[in-house]
């Protein structure tokens, strides 16, 4: 692998590294022939920059590939990712408004019924 460091200036690519073509194609080879993620080829050959391959990809006229995610990756998305406490708290808090309304619901028609029978029974009116 060729890379040479380069130091122009005082500008943000002070440090900046470049690597010679074959490097870049054997890398970029490497990456579209192997089921590896691109930050694992990176690493391997000792690239730095992050969007290096995708870069080098366009540079050389390759479509970039889509990869199959691993099992570990499949798995982590279809597990239930756990809910925040604040959202639990919410949850439970709003489960019980609706009991409490279920049972508020339940004593008024208990005392419109009650209201009902006692009118009929004793020949009141006690709604207005």
């Amino acid at each position: 692998m060729a890379r040479t460091k380069t130091n122009k200036g005082s500008g943000y690519n002070q440090n900046k590294l470049h690597y010679d073509l074959d490097f870049k194609w054997r890398v970029c080879q490497e990456y579209l022939n192997s089921s590896e993620t691109k930050i694992a080829i990176q690493r391997r050959n000792g690239v730095q920059c992050r969007t290096a391959i995708v870069i080098w990809l366009r540079q050389f006229g390759l479509k970039d590939q889509i990869k199959p995610l691993s099992l570990k990756e499949q798995l982590s998305l279809q597990m239930p990712q756990p809910k925040p406490k604040k959202v639990q708290f919410e949850e439970s808090e709003l489960d019980r408004l609706k009991k409490e309304l279920a049972e508020a619901n339940l004593r008024a028609e208990a005392y419109q019924k009650m209201i009902e029978i006692a009118e009929q029974e004793f020949k009141i009116e006690i709604k207005k």
